[in-house]
């Protein structure tokens, strides 16, 4: 099964990022989980009050994806895909959810927030922020519950072109108590503090 992001052109989506943004605050994550084993897929996360932060190393050079889910299933997330051009080397991070089983479309409002991407050592590097509650804002979006939430996780070892193929992929979900971590974390909720720096994307 070929996942569709859309009829038209993939592409006519990504206009969010063109450069990714390298954070020049350090990476002080108080909590860890490793999703896949050995060193496959690695979480580690923050949150405040109203927002999470969290990382994710992925051993692929294709596509990535992580989502919160609302009963368990893959096609209920809200999620984010993330990927480098293999053409231009650009990265593309799209916040998106699932039409039925088959089609995966953008969200109208990118509430998923990219901070840093990269490529390394056969690994895909994606941190990224988003608030917890977002069930108000937007109808595709899932709030994150106290407890423990059920997300999504998926990889292909290739970028997509014209469509992305989630059938093939690499993919589960798990539970995992994101708001009941350790939770000491820098001051990532106020961006006013956080000084930006934009560097084009790494080619493949």
């Amino acid at each position: 099964m070929q996942i569709l992001f859309s009829n038209i052109n993939l592409f006519h989506f990504v206009f969010i990022f063109t450069f990714y943004k390298r954070v020049s605050t350090d990476d002080i994550f108080a909590n860890y989980v490793e999703i896949v084993s050995p060193n496959i897929y690695r979480l580690w996360w923050n949150f405040t009050d109203t927002n999470i932060t969290a990382k994710i190393e992925v051993k692929t050079l294709g596509w990535v994806s992580f989502g919160i889910t609302k009963d368990g299933e893959i096609t209920d997330s809200d999620l984010f895909v993330a990927w480098f051009n293999p053409i231009s080397g650009k990265t593309n991070f799209i916040d998106s959810h699932f039409k039925g089983d088959s089609i995966i479309l953008p969200d109208e409002l990118q509430n998923w927030q990219l901070l840093d991407a990269y490529e390394a050592d056969g690994y895909t590097h994606i941190k990224f922020t988003r608030y917890i509650e977002l069930s108000n804002i937007d109808q595709y979006d899932v709030d994150i519950e106290k407890g423990t939430p059920m997300i999504s996780y998926a990889w292909s070892t290739v970028d997509p072109l014209t469509y992305l193929n989630y059938e093939t992929a690499k993919k589960g979900t798990i539970n995992i108590p994101l708001l009941n971590g350790l939770n000491e974390i820098p001051n990532y909720n106020n961006f006013s503090n956080i000084e930006y720096h934009y560097y084009p994307s790494p080619l493949l």
